[in-house]
């Protein structure tokens, strides 16, 4: 399990809006250069269940649960290319139903299969942000702030409460 660490902005709820700079989680990726997660100008948001009772503008150390993180990799980087190759078979294949040329058939087609592979992104990262298992677990409060009351409790509870 990755934890890392953020600063909550919002709370509502039991649950808390906590945002993180990409770089806490990307720092040993030999990826991160290219990768849209490992650009430094964007903070990543995420809400997750607030089961230490922290408040607006603790910082706090949460987990993201590794097979999430391959998950979603897999998501958002295989399936496009998987679209876009099937896409671009199709095409080949395609030219004696539709009567287009091979070449032209398999450049439509694949960016066919590109932006259908968007659609399905979307439909199934809406599904799977739902699903517990891909929630990041709020660990502890790092820092506090004065005034504010925070439940102090273990990873252990927070994981099994």
């Amino acid at each position: 399990m990755a934890f890392e660490s953020g600063t909550i902005v919002d709370v509502r709820e039991n649950r808390v809006l906590v945002e993180a700079s990409p770089n806490e989680a990307c720092g040993a990726c030999s990826a991160k250069e290219s990768c849209l997660m490992g650009d430094t100008s964007k903070m990543r948001k995420l809400w997750m269940h607030n089961g230490i009772g922290a408040a607006r503008g603790d910082r706090v150390e949460f987990s993201i649960g590794e097979g999430t993180v391959v998950g979603i990799s897999l998501l958002f980087y295989f399936l496009p290319v998987l679209f876009l190759i099937g896409g671009i078979l199709f095409g080949l294949k395609a030219n004696r139903f539709f009567h287009v040329d091979s070449e032209p058939g398999s450049v439509i087609f694949g960016i066919v299969g590109l932006v259908f592979s968007v659609l399905v992104i979307k439909l199934v990262s809406g599904r799977v942000q739902k699903r517990k298992s891909f929630q990041p677990i709020l660990i502890k409060v790092i820092n506090s702030i004065p005034g504010d009351h925070v439940n102090s409790c273990s990873s252990s509870e927070v994981m099994n409460g």
